[in-house]
């Protein structure tokens, strides 16, 4: 279940791995988007909490349909989730 404090900073490395710093401290490196939003979900973080940086800001960011994918899994996640609970 989503932490709605939580968030997670998702940025790209210089070699094209996915990471995400959790405002906790927490690091998450993934090598794949659904791989990176399964960890994510896991740890708690809803997709409105998964911010994909500024390119304005020097940060290696995610390009607009990564960003896109992410989400759509994040939100994919949560829903499997909510279904799975009783009702």
């Amino acid at each position: 279940m989503a932490d709605h404090d939580k968030t997670a900073r998702v940025r790209l490395t210089p070699t094209g791995h996915f990471l995400a710093e959790l405002s906790d401290g927490q690091l998450l490196e993934r090598d794949n988007l659904d791989a990176l939003a399964a960890a994510l979900a896991a740890a708690g973080i809803a997709a409105g909490s998964a911010h994909c940086g500024d390119w304005r800001e020097g940060e290696h960011i995610l390009a607009a349909g990564q960003q896109i994918a992410l989400k759509a899994e994040l939100h994919r996640l949560a829903n499997l989730v909510s279904n799975k609970k009783p009702g």
